[in-house]
């Protein structure tokens, strides 16, 4: 969970900071004539800013449904230690043991 949220807030700053590079590039080749090698090598840092958080937005959204499954999967089996009678948890602990296997790559 903690790797999520880093994950996240990284994410969220470094296109936040993109943008504003980003901009900064487009404003810097807008008005200034003299000067574009350094608008465009500002603009350059705020596409590569972009699309690098892109990709961690990305990979916090494998994260995070990685993590819904593993919640799913321990709240199914808090439900199985509940039941009371040997037979029907042994059951539904084979259920379980065949679910994960159909979800393990």
């Amino acid at each position: 969970m903690r790797q999520a949220s880093i994950t996240f807030n990284a994410a969220i700053s470094i296109g936040a900071i993109g943008t504003v590079v980003l901009l900064a590039g487009i404003l810097s080749l807008l008005f200034s004539t003299l000067q574009t090698d350094k608008g465009g090598l500002t603009l350059g840092a705020g596409i590569v800013m972009d699309l690098l958080s892109f990709f961690m937005i990305k990979f916090h959204r494998e994260t995070n449904n990685k993590l819904d499954e593993i919640r799913h999967d321990e709240n199914a089996m808090k439900l199985v230690e509940q039941i009371t009678d040997p037979v029907t948890r042994n059951q539904a602990i084979a259920e379980l043991v065949r679910a994960f296997r159909r979800y393990t790559p």
